[in-house]
């Protein structure tokens, strides 16, 4: 049990795009999230 090996499932690893850091730095500043959504994101992008 102790000296076995174990394989290990890793998750795929996430991408964030610059859009993301930058709302990301928003919600940090203490910006409000319907804010953030209509000043980064586009409605018909993807779901924020």
């Amino acid at each position: 049990m102790a000296n076995q090996t174990q394989q290990l499932a890793l998750p795929a690893p996430r991408t964030y795009t610059r859009t993301d850091f930058t709302a990301l730095r928003a919600f940090v500043q203490h910006i409000a999230l319907g804010v953030i959504a209509r000043r980064y994101y586009d409605p018909d992008d993807r779901v924020v």
